[in-house]
């Protein structure tokens, strides 16, 4: 995750915190008066209304920072912009965001393949390139690019079958 992305993050926490807070206070206090006739204490009201909101930030937190580790997010992802290959098991070692110029941005996601299925796939690499515009060999490298104009997204995969190392980079203008 970037410094401004995480930067955003804590400022939405800390007025999700903020705001929850009172708004938690208020309904326990309610709960606590007309459901449980005053049984719970004003210090357990106070500490549940706190824990409430930063479990919340915390799960929110971990969802998004391993989002950028996860696999099938990223399967998913080359299936949306049609790649049109199923990568072998993979597991992504390396993430960042990059901030280009002005509101530009890149991530670059660097992955591993778990095993030497990705070389078995280099008939399958070569055919693509043959049959699909979009994909060109350079070298040892099989290169995937599209451009999403409507999206303002510029996608590109760049498998190493001989390596076997790939690195997805998604440019965001």
């Amino acid at each position: 995750m970037s410094e401004l992305q995480l930067l955003f993050l804590g400022i939405y926490a800390v007025i999700f915190f903020i705001i929850a807070v009172p708004i938690l206070l208020l309904i326990l206090w309610i709960i606590n008066k007309w459901l449980l006739k005053g049984r719970i204490r004003l210090l357990y009201r106070v500490l549940l209304s706190t824990a409430i909101p930063l479990a919340l930030i915390g799960i929110v937190y971990y969802s998004i920072y391993h989002a950028y580790y996860s696999t099938s997010y990223m399967n998913s992802r080359l299936e949306s912009i049609g790649v049109g290959l199923t990568l072998p098991p993979y597991v992504i070692i390396d993430y960042k965001n990059v901030h280009v110029i002005a509101d530009d941005f890149k991530d670059v996601y660097q992955m591993v393949f778990n095993d030497s299925s990705i070389k078995t796939m280099l008939p399958t690499l070569d055919s693509l390139c043959n049959a699909n515009e979009k994909w060109i060999k350079k070298g040892e490298e099989f290169i995937y690019n599209n451009v999403d104009f409507d999206k303002e997204f510029n996608d590109s995969l760049i498998v190493r079958p001989r390596k076997g190392t790939a690195t997805f980079v998604r440019y965001m203008w």
